[in-house]
């Protein structure tokens, strides 16, 4: 991302996002997913616990990035659809 849409990208994630925390949906699904993953962590092997943990760790980070790109393109479709109504 170049300096621009990187800082616009942190400003949103930092005053918009916020708000999926008080979504109850947002809660109870995390809250489960959480549930989940202790109880399978509970049931592995130190080996297995920290293949887990990179696992989770590597999806965290794949799915930044997918934010990222999304946010790149809603960008890039905002500019064309602005240049169409001119």
């Amino acid at each position: 991302m170049t300096e621009l849409t990187n800082a616009l990208f942190e400003f949103l994630t930092r005053n918009y996002i916020p708000g999926i925390y008080t979504d109850p949906e947002y809660e109870t699904v995390k809250r489960y997913a959480e549930e989940k993953r202790q109880l399978l962590h509970s049931q592995l092997n130190t080996t297995q616990q920290q293949l887990l943990q990179d696992l989770l760790e590597y999806n965290k980070l794949t799915h930044f990035f997918e934010q990222e790109y999304i946010f790149q393109a809603t960008l890039a479709l905002s500019r064309e659809l602005s240049n169409l109504v001119r």
